[in-house]
């Protein structure tokens, strides 16, 4: 849009309305729509180009082919992105007439086809053809986006081949993934948003793509919480638009209150309405317990067919078997028959599933025969003491003065479980049950303990210490399974336990705990919850796993598939990726440079506009908006972080290159479209030659060590042979 400035009666100010100019500049001519027509072709075919290759799952596919297997039976699932796109995936299975039962995603390689019958046993070809086909619409999104945003058709073609070319958004795009349908919904959004700007306020057109943002928003926030940084994105640049309406004379008060609610609601109220429906299938599709399930609430896993919690005792006694659950993390007290390394004593732990090893059964302080504690009923109460025998490696739950594995503070005491069911046990195995009043449920529960509704701490007699569990994972050898200690003087959250289950012989007829259903809400607001911990808690090592300042200067890529002779390596074309982040640092100096050297009085005299310069100043500045809030996140987060979480980043980075070259050929033409076809041939012979980790083709040893031009890229090229 052509910057405009008009004098007013005290002082200059922009307008902000495009001309009719600006709308007719994106019209595509006669000759434009034929010379864009091969590089649709183009992306169409690298898009789809051996799709079926290979014929097994391919990384991440294990769990999104998975997912789409648990809608169509039914079993409840926890994931930490939105259910979208995996509900597109589990439709395009149904339809297919798969019901994948048979077929469970279960491990990378997993070949696709019976070896025996030839039977196709999951649709993933066509599975795999959504995100091609999102792949391929998002590079027609930046042709368009890039005319809408000011630039020539050739430089506008130039943007889109990169983005067709780009290696790593050609892998992604080729698998059962959520990161191209992501980036499609992104690119809705970046492209509507753009012809806003060319649009007449309020206007049929500036309606249609004000809808049109809000769609986008809301594809992208329902594929993955990274949409949230493209609503902020697009919130930033909102408040740009508004400061300039603001100082626009020719705009009143009343039309700006106007934009603001209209885009309050379609960009806010629309999203969040897409985003709550996915959830209200998602819920209506997952009506089965499973094992993920374990990680929502005893409440919530209630609510689902076969969890089998209609039979928990509404009281606790000593001989009734319970399982203990931590409050703060919602993983159960659990032991198993492996022992720490350092003291050899039986592991104790958090473990976030139900299972067998989770079970303890309540005793006396005082050895009392089990035989005879099930005969009779005392129940827990406040200040009641106990003992924990844990059922399946039959020994008791102790607390020693030794430092625990992890957290070696003096502090810290290393919880395990010793003896037998013979042991008479000491002082060591004692604790006492303390309820704190102010997070267990008002009236009896206060006083006596109840499953559920009772919160209380378990005092060790021997040390005074505190029973306490954290965040923190056991390595390899305690299955990264979470730790617990007993602590001095500890912070609270992290003490506080419940029982989810109880059952004694003679409870069998008595009363049972009823569960109040849970509306959408409470179980939305659960499941953000359990999905947001579960987030930040991937923080295990990864073979392939980076550190997000490397990638925008691509370091190394990720190993996604390997058999003999043949790999699919995740990478970005090293080229495109050097250009972008080359261009980025010298947009920043230019705009140093611009704000050192701003004289703000020039503005109150008549203002003389280069319009090139303008242009890319302030197109620039809004993509590298959407590359700064999409990248900067990751690098304030603790989880495991891989090369194609920058995708989105360098989605908005390919823009501001082609911008880039607007502005040079606006300047230099020759010299301009000189640099530009050098570049692109550049990048295009950079995706040929990494093409067979592309598509899994066939390749040398010796050819593909002479493509490691960074000694950080590990391309398996041990697979080949000479």
């Amino acid at each position: 849009m052509a910057v405009v400035y008009k004098k007013g009666t005290q002082r200059t100010y922009q307008v902000t309305t495009p001309s009719p100019n600006d709308i007719e500049s994106v019209k595509l001519t006669t000759r434009e729509r034929f010379t864009f027509l091969p590089l649709v072709i183009f992306t169409i075919w690298i898009r789809t180009f051996n799709l079926d290759y290979p014929d097994s799952v391919v990384f991440d596919e294990l769990h999104f082919g998975g997912f789409a297997r648990k809608y169509l039976m039914g079993e409840f699932f926890m994931d930490v992105h939105p259910p979208l796109v995996k509900l597109i995936y589990a439709a395009i299975a149904h339809f297919n007439h798969y019901d994948l039962f048979d077929f469970d995603f279960g491990k990378i390689g997993l070949a696709y086809k019976d070896s025996n019958t030839g039977e196709l046993l999951a649709p993933y070809v066509s599975m795999r053809a959504f995100p091609a086909l999102c792949g391929v619409s998002l590079v027609l999104l930046a042709y368009h986006t890039l005319r809408s945003s000011g630039c020539r058709h050739f430089v506008a073609l130039f943007g889109a081949f990169l983005v067709a070319i780009e290696n790593s958004l050609v892998s992604q795009s080729r698998f059962i993934l959520l990161d191209s349908p992501l980036l499609f919904g992104i690119g809705i959004t970046v492209y509507a948003f753009k012809q806003l700007e060319i649009s007449v306020p309020f206007s049929r057109r500036w309606d249609r793509y004000v809808l049109f943002t809000g769609i986008g928003l809301g594809l992208s926030i329902s594929s993955k919480w990274v949409g949230l940084f493209t609503v902020l994105w697009v919130g930033i640049c909102t408040l740009d638009h508004l400061w300039l309406l603001v100082g626009d004379l020719e705009v009143s008060p009343k039309q700006i209150v106007k934009h603001i609610y209209i885009k309050l609601y379609y960009w806010i109220c629309l999203p969040l309405v897409m985003y709550l429906m996915c959830f209200t299938i998602h819920f209506a599709f997952l009506p089965n317990y499973s094992e993920g399930g374990s990680l929502m609430s005893t409440r919530f896993q209630a609510g689902l067919f076969g969890s089998n919690l209609n039979n928990i005792d509404s009281d606790i006694s000593y001989g009734s078997t319970v399982t203990l659950r931590h409050f703060n993390t919602g993983a159960y007290l659990h032991s198993h028959n492996h022992t720490y390394p350092k003291s050899g004593n039986q592991q104790v732990t958090l473990y976030g599933f139900r299972d067998l090893n989770n079970q303890f059964f309540v005793e006396k302080t005082e050895k009392s025969n089990i035989g005879e504690l099930v005969k009779n009923t005392q129940f827990l109460k406040d200040s009641s003491k106990l003992r924990l025998f844990h059922n399946t490696t039959e020994k008791y739950l102790h607390v020693s003065d030794l430092r625990p594995p992890i957290s070696e503070q003096e502090y810290n005491n290393e919880v395990s479980v010793i003896g037998d069911a013979e042991f008479l046990g000491t002082v060591d195995e004692n604790f006492q049950l303390q309820i704190v009043q102010e997070y267990s449920k008002p009236g009896e529960a206060q006083k006596k303990v109840k499953p559920i509704d009772t919160v209380f701490q378990l005092k060790h007699l021997g040390t005074q210490c505190t029973l306490f569990a954290h965040d923190v994972k056991l390595p390899a050898w305690g299955f990264r399974q979470l730790e617990v200690t007993c602590v001095e003087k500890p912070t609270l959250l992290n003490t506080l336990w419940y029982i989810e289950t109880s059952s004694h012989p003679l409870l069998e007829s008595a009363q049972k705990v009823e569960f109040e259903p849970m509306s959408f809400l409470e179980k939305l607001w659960e499941l953000h919850k359990v999905m947001w911990r579960t987030n930040a808690g991937l923080t295990d090592s990864h073979t392939y796993a980076s550190d997000p300042l490397s990638w925008p200067v691509l370091l190394r890529g990720v190993s996604y598939w390997d058999k003999e002779n043949k790999n699919i390596y995740y990478l970005g074309n090293f080229l495109i990726y050097w250009t972008t982040t080359s261009l980025i640092v010298v947009y920043m100096l230019y705009k140093f440079v611009k704000v050192v050297t701003f004289n703000p009085f020039r503005y109150g005299r008549s203002v003389k506009v280069d319009q090139d310069e303008t242009k890319y100043d302030s197109q620039v500045l809004c993509f590298i908006i959407g590359w700064f809030v999409h990248f900067a996140p990751s690098l304030m987060m603790k989880r495991q972080m891989f090369l194609h979480h920058y995708l989105p980043s360098l989605y908005f980075a390919i823009l501001i290159t082609a911008q880039t070259f607007e502005f040079i050929i606006s300047n230099a033409k020759k010299l301009g479209y000189l640099v530009m076809i050098v570049t692109a041939a550049g990048c295009a012979v950079v995706f040929y030659s990494y093409a067979p980790i592309i598509y899994g083709l066939d390749w040398t040893k010796q050819g593909c060590e002479e493509m490691r031009i960074l000694g950080s890229y590990d391309i398996p090229c041990g697979n080949y042979i000479n």
